[in-house]
């Protein structure tokens, strides 16, 4: 089981559709869409990847397939950015 959460200083806020954050220490941007800011949100304590994928079927009413592949792409947009952590539990 991996276990995700948030890492680093990040200020955000929500306009519109999306959520654009901002790292205090890099000033990196970082815009994210509504399944990302979904996640993010779901980020706010530390959850494992089972926990994300029931969480975001169970939000956006998407097959277990689709919803594994948006965790993905997001999850390691976030890796990328600096702004997850993910650890085999």
């Amino acid at each position: 089981m991996n276990a995700v959460r948030k890492i680093g200083n990040w200020l955000e806020a929500d306009v519109d559709n999306e959520t654009m954050m901002m790292n205090t220490e890099s000033g990196m941007f970082v815009s994210l869409n509504r399944t990302a800011r979904f996640l993010w949100k779901c980020l706010d304590e530390v959850q494992s990847t089972e926990a994300l994928l029931q969480k975001t079927i169970e939000n956006f009413n998407v097959t277990p397939e689709q919803a594994e592949i948006d965790i993905a792409a997001c999850l390691k947009i976030l890796q990328e950015e600096e702004a997850i952590i993910i650890s085999v539990a």
